[in-house]
């Protein structure tokens, strides 16, 4: 009883923190971050991947210093997902947080392991500061 009742407080802290995790089937945790989030964990994290699943003309015209980008619209995005390394840590962001949501998704039922989602777009993570290219 005293576990679930930690859990429970640990749930509501990160819930009004607006730092949600949760736990896929296969072992892994999905977090959701804003920007300023993201941001302190792009400096604190060394194995972070960072993937940018906007368009190449989108990333072209700006994008997260070491991103790589994976079109979320492209026709072979699940399969170049499968090629990724499911036990790194992968930072996800896109525009608005709609592609990096869904993606964050389709990682999870894939079985990744550490999967962070910028629920803000680019151009919030530009205005906190993380280092741009």
């Amino acid at each position: 009883m005293k576990s679930l009742f930690v859990n429970l407080i640990l749930v509501t802290i990160l819930t009004f923190s607006g730092c949600a995790q949760t736990q896929n089937s296969s072992g892994g945790t999905r977090q959701d971050v804003n920007a300023t989030q993201a941001k302190e964990l792009i400096t604190k994290e060394e194995e972070l991947v960072i993937l940018d699943v906007r368009t190449p003309e989108e990333f072209a015209n700006g994008h997260v210093a070491n991103a790589k980008n994976l079109d979320f619209y492209a026709p072979d995005f699940e399969q170049q997902l499968e090629q990724l390394d499911t036990t790194k840590p992968y930072l996800i962001y896109c525009a608005s947080g709609n592609r990096s949501g869904k993606t964050a998704t389709l990682m999870q039922n894939k079985g990744f392991k550490k999967i962070i989602n910028s629920q803000t777009g680019f151009q919030e993570l530009k205005q906190a500061a993380v280092p741009t290219k």
